[in-house]
């Protein structure tokens, strides 16, 4: 499954269960991101084009629900290559709307080359940091957004993740969460498929890393400094969490 080290993980869910580590690690002795970036940056390469796949597989569903036309300046956190904003900038037709992809260094030459592509190089900024370092999260956005990055870490690590982006905005801006929200008292083709990535993330993300109910993403957000605003479920996996910064 996209590649060999993520699809040779699946045999070491009964492990996974019983030590409480992701099976990527128990097979690489690392956690997915280091395993990528330092040790098989090629395969690491293939991991992100699939991701970007996924993200071009649900983005209509999400564009429906949300009208970014209200937005100036629109800041994508972890967002890959920018499929996300180039998807963003086509449907609202505002060539004064801007946005910033923030994500890895190493990425970085890859971000450009897919901006230049789709001949977004002059309005898309690339910003090289890291989520965790608050110092390198860009300011100055009135809308940030954050696709499938809380599904791989722990309550802990994402509510540091969702603090240091409540640090950058104002009460008046807004983050919006494109996460899969699990219903428990749901059993339809769309929930099954949702435990599915469930599982996935037991399986290759980091210890602490899954899906979570609407109830678990409320308390990570109140836990930021955040509030909910709204949550709209699509018709894909993704729901839609809209989050407001608490007014001091």
């Amino acid at each position: 499954m996209i590649t060999d080290e993520t699809g040779l993980s699946y045999h070491l869910l009964t492990d996974v269960v019983r030590e409480g580590k992701s099976g990527f690690s128990l097979q690489t002795g690392k956690e997915i991101w280091d395993y990528y970036q330092n040790d098989n940056p090629a395969d690491g390469i293939v991991f992100n084009k699939a991701m970007e796949n996924l993200s071009s597989r649900f983005i209509n569903p999400i564009l429906d629900n949300v009208d970014f036309r209200i937005h100036n300046r629109i800041c994508d956190i972890g967002g890959g290559y920018g499929t996300i904003l180039s998807y963003i900038f086509d449907q609202s037709q505002n060539d004064n709307q801007s946005g910033v992809v923030f994500d890895i260094p190493h990425i970085k030459d890859q971000i450009h080359s897919f901006l230049s592509n789709k001949g977004l190089s002059n309005r898309i900024d690339i910003v090289s940091g890291d989520f965790f370092d608050q110092d390198t999260i860009p300011d100055s956005c009135d809308a940030y957004i954050i696709k499938s990055v809380l599904q791989d870490w722990s309550d802990y690590d994402s509510i540091k993740i969702l603090s240091n982006v409540a640090s950058k905005m104002s009460s008046t801006d807004r983050l919006y969460l494109f996460e899969v929200v699990i219903d428990g008292h749901s059993s339809n083709f769309i929930e099954k498929e949702k435990r599915l990535l469930d599982i996935l993330m037991m399986v290759v993300g980091k210890a602490g890393a899954r899906q979570r109910t609407l109830i678990e993403f409320t308390a990570i957000i109140k836990a930021s400094g955040l509030k909910l605003v709204s949550h709209s479920p699509t018709k894909s996996v993704f729901s839609i969490l809209e989050v407001q910064k608490i007014s001091n």
